[in-house]
């Protein structure tokens, strides 16, 4: 197989990736957000949770792929924003535009940094099951 068919295979297959990252993303953090409204917790188990739903986000997105799992990870973090942006009312002008600024920023670098490790951790799985004996 060439080179460029083997890139044209691997691009739509990184967007069926993203695209399950994002939708699993979607829904464990609309879980989150009910199961934290249902039952308030102290703020450690909050922060746990949304760790997890990036993490479990980012691996479901590593599932799906063969290659190129950190920078996937990484897009998927970056795309994660828009999905906050949604949820919480950072747009409803009661921060300054600094703070919003900031928030986002913040709310990037958890992203990127959680997902990639999700996406990691599918393709270090993936690499140990590939070289397991059977």
């Amino acid at each position: 197989m060439s080179e460029d068919l083997r890139t044209a295979v691997a691009i739509p297959r990184t967007l069926v990736a993203l695209g399950v990252g994002l939708l699993t993303f979607v829904v464990l953090s609309s879980l989150r957000i009910r199961v934290q409204s249902l039952a308030p917790q102290p703020p450690a188990v909050g922060l746990l949770l949304t760790l997890l739903v990036y993490l479990v986000s980012g691996f479901a997105t590593g599932v799906v792929l063969t290659r190129a799992y950190l920078l996937t990870g990484s897009v998927l973090g970056l795309f994660t924003v828009t999905v906050v942006w949604f949820e919480v009312p950072l747009g409803s002008g009661r921060l300054a535009l600094q703070d919003l600024a900031t928030a986002l920023v913040a709310f990037a670098l958890l992203g990127v940094i959680a997902c990639t490790a999700g996406c990691a951790a599918a393709g270090f799985v993936r690499a140990r099951r590939a070289r397991a004996p059977p």
